[in-house]
């Protein structure tokens, strides 16, 4: 699971900066785009955590913090509630089936 989740912030991290144009295009101001900057670099690092214990609550927090950004550029907040569903569609999906390989003892469950 934390390879997919990795991925997720590691993709949301590129469309973060790529929002970087977009706010110096639209005259948000120096600190807009520096914010979204450092949420970009942030969501790349949060792709690194993932894989710590509480990597996942870390992800979380940078979900909400995408969320946010939305009020700088509001195309991100549409982004952002798009990668917020893959986030916790991957979370609830890959906790689901650790769990059925915890309870088959490591074996991969039959999917039929």
């Amino acid at each position: 699971m934390s390879s997919v989740l990795a991925a997720i912030l590691a993709l949301e991290g590129i469309a973060v900066a790529l929002a970087v144009p977009v706010a110096l295009a639209q005259d948000r101001g120096a600190v807009a785009v520096w914010v979204l900057a450092l949420l970009a670099v942030a969501l790349l690092l949060g792709a690194g955590v993932v894989r710590r214990p509480r990597g996942v609550v870390v992800g979380w927090v940078l979900q909400v913090l995408v969320l946010a950004a939305g009020l700088l550029v509001p195309a991100l907040g549409l982004l952002g509630l798009a990668f917020l569903a893959v986030w916790a569609t991957a979370v609830v999906l890959g906790s689901r089936i650790e769990a059925r390989e915890r309870a088959t003892g490591g074996e991969p469950a039959d999917p039929g």
